[in-house]
């Protein structure tokens, strides 16, 4: 057998797997039919997480150094597939995804479709959102909220970007995808720390975290003395513990 002809051989048996996993694992996509500009002010700011291109894994792709873009290109005188690219989402327990921007340059509808999944260990993928990106030939960000997606733990879960290019005989772009993530304080406890600060408490999620975390354990007596002045000695104690200030011997 020719070099050629087992490559054309290897090739095939990897766009079979690709198109089974496929036709197996993702759901019929909605198409995202407009930019939803985030908001990102107020007590509980964004953080914008951004993924280049660069950083995602797939088969098919050229990456252009110039633009830092990844070109999708699908079919060639032998060959069509749907190419999938991954990569990996880390972002702390706790929090919030509400926006996902997607930016890219694509000549159709649907030229490329965006997944998030999450993986446990046991192996079980959960597409959590799916959907079809517009067309438009230049380079644009897609956005799409507001979404309100939990990251309760990291431990035993995966979170996985995935872009798909459908088999369509077109040339895509794909530039990077934002994240837009906030932090979440964690639900009290049903049984108070505290004797003198109920569950009725105004402040009473907020101090049980504090509690909980081990930034604070009151002011003695089984009490939290919330109406109590806050020193600059108790105040410097706070913000070290909450912010783990660190830093070389």
């Amino acid at each position: 057998m020719s070099k050629s002809m087992r490559n054309g051989a290897l090739l095939g048996v990897l766009l079979l797997v690709t198109a089974v996993a496929t036709a197996e694992g993702d759901a019929e996509k909605a198409m995202l039919s407009a930019s939803v500009a985030p908001k990102a002010f107020g007590t509980q700011d964004y953080t914008i997480t951004v993924v280049s291109a660069m950083g995602f894994q797939g088969i098919g792709s050229f990456v252009n150094p110039a633009t830092l873009s990844v070109s999708f290109w699908v079919c060639d005188e032998h060959f069509c597939w749907v190419d999938h690219y991954y990569t990996s989402l880390e972002l702390p327990a706790g929090a919030v995804i509400d926006y996902i921007g997607v930016n890219s340059a694509t000549p159709v509808d649907a030229a490329l479709g965006f997944h998030l999944h999450v993986r446990d260990a046991d192996n079980v993928r959960t597409t959590l959102l799916s959907y079809s990106l517009p067309g438009h030939a230049d380079f644009r960000t897609d956005y799409t909220g507001l979404l309100g997606i939990a990251i309760p733990q990291n431990a035993g879960h995966t979170y996985v970007l995935d872009i798909e290019h459908p088999v369509i005989d077109q040339q895509s772009y794909f530039g990077y995808v934002e994240i837009y993530w906030r932090r979440t304080v964690s639900d009290p406890p049903t049984t108070a720390t505290f004797g003198d600060v109920p569950s009725s408490h105004q402040f009473f999620q907020a101090i049980e975290a504090l509690a909980s975390s081990g930034i604070t354990g009151g002011c003695g007596g089984g009490n939290y003395c919330p109406e109590k002045p806050l020193t600059r000695g108790q105040m410097a104690a706070f913000l070290a513990k909450a912010l783990g200030l660190h830093w070389s011997q």
